[in-house]
């Protein structure tokens, strides 16, 4: 029978140009903080069954919450300016009926006094939506707010659950940044959840590697760049890094920014509309958004990726592989106009690339998989050469996750050594 919805609750941001991605730990304030903080798992009390074993590992629903950053060109009229500030959840779609989540943010933040939460379309099935301001602290600086939603079963979606409007601080200068993230609460007061409409063991289950696994937080960036223009397609061509595209690719790619220009041809781009040059590190398999504003409403915009094996981007919806991991770099062209915004995946298994298993990656690690993939006969695993790859090696070398040991984890193996 389920649980009713009073049991399971109980139990329980604009610049010149935006860039959104996703990405602080349970501290007391992050007033002067000068770098995004990472969410930290430590405090997250994790269920135990009743004879008080920890549960199964073998989780059906995997969720990620993530926090939206936003990457504000500064100008004057940004101080005081309000940003929405998107908090999105993935990987539970119609697996979740309700939650407890308390947000952190930097003591210079301030929520909006115009209507500062708005529900997201992910809970349109929601029954229940209470945000709720400076209730979890008490004292001078209040920097917490706790957001609790429920749903008659487990029809909630992924996508933005809420979006909450913050004030950019009327002091906010260049290289400003302003953390916004979670941490787990759990006391005589509140008890912060994520589970379904059950609350069973694969309820609580989700909520486990929510809580530890799936938390990414994010921060409102003031930041300062200069524009970039090109003359011509070879102009724009000849700063993209071609590594990864094919030349079938290569020669689309200037194919359409020719069309873009002759569609645009007249039209004037804001001198505020700057160039994002920054590398965002996400993890594989999310979306996410990357959008200039303040263009003209007639512009047409070319959006492309110098590595879609890594991510594809449709009308400034990224979509990062989650079966890779690497850079890639997304590029929106509005006639001679190019703006740009670099993503890294990183490794989420830090020995990948060690094929010979010598506990370190090198070049010996590239020769072999050249070997096994060329020479299957000669280095495979069934291999006759006695140094051939083993069972093991081929998953470590296997580091794009994709299409088997090949050449192309050779080449990931080499790019990976002359970035470290």
């Amino acid at each position: 029978m389920k649980k009713t919805l009073t049991a399971i609750t109980t139990m329980m941001m604009i610049g010149s140009f935006l860039t959104m991605t996703f990405g602080m730990a349970a501290n007391a304030s992050y007033k002067g903080d000068n770098e995004m903080v990472e969410y930290d798992p430590t405090n997250y009390i994790e269920y135990k069954t009743g004879e008080g074993e920890e549960i199964s590992t073998d989780i059906q629903t995997t969720p990620t919450l993530s926090v939206v950053s936003k990457n504000i060109l500064f100008t004057e009229d940004i101080r005081g300016m309000e940003v929405p500030v998107e908090f999105v959840v993935t990987g539970a779609d119609n697996a979740y009926a309700c939650f407890d989540i308390t947000i952190h943010y930097d003591t210079r933040l301030h929520p909006s006094t115009n209507a500062p939460f708005v529900k997201g379309e992910a809970l349109a099935g929601a029954q229940v939506f209470r945000p709720m301001i400076n209730e979890i602290r008490t004292g001078d600086e209040y920097n917490s707010m706790k957001v609790m939603t429920t749903a008659n079963d487990d029809v909630l979606r992924d996508g933005v659950i809420f979006t909450v409007t913050f004030c950019v601080p009327k002091d906010a200068e260049i290289g400003d940044l302003y953390p916004i993230g979670f941490e787990f609460a759990y006391d005589s007061n509140t008890n912060d959840a994520f589970t379904n409409v059950e609350d069973n063991t694969a309820g609580r289950a989700m909520q486990d590697w929510l809580f530890t696994k799936g938390m990414q937080n994010g921060c409102i960036r003031i930041v300062d760049n200069p524009n970039k223009t090109f003359d011509t397609p070879e102009d724009i061509i000849s700063v993209i890094d071609e590594n990864n595209l094919t030349e079938e690719e290569t020669n689309e790619i200037k194919a359409k920014i020719e069309e873009n220009m002759a569609a645009n041809a007249g039209i004037q781009v804001d001198r505020e509309t700057k160039h994002i040059d920054e590398i965002k590190e996400v993890a594989a398999g999310y979306s996410f958004m990357f959008m200039p504003v303040n263009l003209p409403k007639n512009a047409n915009i070319y959006w492309f990726s110098d590595n879609t094996k890594l991510a594809t981007v449709d009308n400034g919806i990224i979509h990062v592989n989650g079966n890779a991991y690497g850079k890639a770099t997304i590029y929106a062209v509005v006639g001679n106009c190019m703006m740009d915004f670099t993503i890294n995946i990183p490794n989420p298994n830090p020995d990948n690339g060690d094929a010979n298993n010598d506990n370190e990656v090198n070049i010996a690690d590239e020769v072999l998989v050249m070997q096994a993939a060329n020479n299957e006969a000669k280095y495979g695993i069934n291999g006759t050469d006695e140094n051939r790859i083993t069972a093991e090696g081929v998953k470590k070398g296997n580091v794009d996750r994709m299409n088997g040991l090949d050449l192309e984890d050779a080449r990931q193996i080499h790019n990976n050594l002359l970035a470290a």
